[in-house]
């Protein structure tokens, strides 16, 4: 559904439902005989998913100064299995398979954006320091916020396996700034801008540890805990820090 609010202001809702058949898995084959037992791993058609849910979307066009786009989904992804070799390591685990839908590695349930934009124009605009003009100037701002992945808890003991996916990562979420200047020499539209990604140094974690819950919080696996090793504080298991970037683009 589409329906304008305003001249320069719509809305869109749309829900989505989609089963999703047919896909590529790994299955393991049995083959026995008089003296000997031969298992092997093969790619077959096997898994299949579903996913569904409801996306809102905000728009109100820019018209001299001020400009937005607000979009949020609500959505959830239920399947057999979360990618292809997940059926191999289930076998090289001896974790059974799962008899029932479980949310899906990719199943993030909650995702809200907005990307603001603030313009000024030639004669418009104030002087920064009472001398310089601050026309041809804009101001972009951009929040992403994400409710945390599934991950499966874990006790620390093979034989106690937790239910398939049936924790949760926290939230992560980002603020964006782009600020961009335009001039012109000669034939030359040239403009300096400075771009700032997180701009709240947020530590947004990307994975967890399935018996403490935490990132870098390393629980006692097969009586040693390993806190002290360098790869328990993997820097990818968190999101990228604050980033400042400066630059100039020239074009004729």
């Amino acid at each position: 559904m589409r329906q304008q609010i305003d001249e320069r202001t719509g809305l869109s809702i749309t829900a989505f439902n989609k089963d999703i058949t047919g896909l590529v898995g790994t299955d393991e084959v049995r083959v026995t005989g008089e003296r000997y037992t031969y298992n092997y791993i093969i790619y077959t058609i096997i898994d299949y998913a579903n996913v569904k849910g409801i996306e809102i979307s905000l728009e109100r066009r820019r018209r001299r100064h001020f400009g937005a786009n607000m979009n949020y989904t609500l959505s959830l992804a239920k399947g057999n299995r979360s990618f292809p070799l997940e059926g191999y390591f289930n076998v090289t685990t001896e974790r059974p398979e799962e008899q029932q839908e479980f949310y899906l590695d990719f199943d993030r349930r909650h995702v809200l954006s907005a990307d603001v934009t603030l313009a000024l124009a030639e004669g418009e605009g104030p002087r920064l320091f009472g001398f310089l003009p601050l026309e041809d100037t804009s101001l972009d701002i951009i929040l992403q916020y994400a409710s945390g992945l599934p991950y499966t808890p874990s006790a620390g003991i093979e034989t106690e396996l937790a239910e398939k996916n049936s924790a949760r990562m926290p939230w992560t979420g980002t603020v964006d700034l782009h600020v961009e200047r335009k001039f012109t020499i000669g034939n030359f539209t040239n403009s300096l801008f400075a771009e700032v990604t997180n701009l709240t140094d947020r530590l947004n974690v990307a994975r967890v540890d399935p018996i403490t819950g935490d990132v870098w919080q390393v629980g006692i696996l097969g009586g040693a805990s390993p806190e002290h090793l360098d790869a328990a504080f993997n820097p990818s298991d968190v999101g990228p820090p604050r980033r400042v970037r400066l630059g100039v683009r020239s074009a004729f």
